[in-house]
């Protein structure tokens, strides 16, 4: 089956996007970009991914890397280690940059705009922790470590690290475990 996986490095909890790649199911970054937020990095994200406020002075902004992305992506399904906060610091990204141009208007892209597939809430179920709410939410990198997948050439914490690591968690066989999935995870 053919789908890519998105991940981004951002400003903050509720800010916008600093980084972002792209990897197909075998694991290969088939685009990443720094992108020039129009807000500062917050000190906690700069902690986590090392991404300095200098590094992207000459980045594109983030309509200019969402129009290399679409094609890319195409109409294929698109997973995330955390579909909702990624997909929102990127239509935080869109709608903020459009706020400062006076009188333009913006329109989100459809590899936006449409389903993302969660990798953490699929794994959730699996993992089966018992979670105040339900299953508890594993970060990316305890996943990956109780699933013994390779780092091996991975930069952790950073959007291409991340999506390959996403991508090779997604080759475990944990998946073919799921049993009552949810509506969410049922295509994982």
């Amino acid at each position: 089956m053919k789908y890519f996986i998105i991940d981004t490095e951002t400003t903050g909890l509720k800010g916008q996007v600093v980084e972002i790649a792209v990897a197909n199911a075998a694991g290969d970054v088939v685009f990443h970009s720094f992108v020039k937020p129009t807000e500062k990095i917050s000190p906690t994200a700069r902690e986590v991914h090392g991404i300095l406020d200098s590094m992207l002075d000459t980045a594109p902004g983030f309509m200019e890397v969402a129009e290399k992305i679409g094609p890319i992506v195409g109409d294929y399904p698109i997973y995330t280690y955390n579909a909702d906060y990624d997909k929102q610091m990127c239509i935080n990204s869109i709608v903020r940059s459009a706020a400062i141009t006076e009188g333009k208007t913006f329109t989100i892209p459809d590899w936006i705009a449409r389903d993302w597939r969660c990798v953490m809430l699929a794994y959730a179920e699996y993992f089966n922790e018992k979670g105040y709410y339900g299953p508890k939410w594993q970060k990316l990198l305890k996943a990956a470590k109780t699933e013994k997948v390779s780092f091996s050439g991975i930069k952790v914490h950073s959007a291409a690290g991340d999506a390959v690591l996403t991508a090779r968690l997604l080759q475990k066989d944990w998946t073919k475990k799921l049993k009552n999935v949810s509506r969410e995870t049922q295509n994982i």
